[in-house]
């Protein structure tokens, strides 16, 4: 689970993809690397794969990576920023 967590669970700039087709299969990917490190059947329900595992769904990881791209924004001090009004 530590590995999962390490390596798949973390999509760098994540919060600044806008492209909903490759949103679209990377939570494709998602879904199949779960079922494919933890050895679950290929027709498994994805919803009682992720409980049983505790892991959040990809809109869960997409959303707390953007929340956290916001609040980590509003740290920044800079004149650029200010005068874009961005804070």
């Amino acid at each position: 689970m530590q590995l999962f967590r390490s390596f798949v669970l973390c999509f760098y700039d994540i919060a600044l993809w806008n492209n909903f087709q490759t949103l679209k299969k990377l939570a494709s990917g998602y879904v199949k690397s779960l079922k494919l490190f933890f050895g679950f059947p290929k027709y498994s329900s994805v919803i009682a794969m992720l409980m049983q595992l505790r892991l959040p769904n990809f809109d869960t990881v997409l959303h707390n990576a953007k929340a956290s791209f916001c609040a980590r924004l509003k740290c920044v001090m800079n004149r650029l920023f200010d005068a874009l009004g961005l804070h």
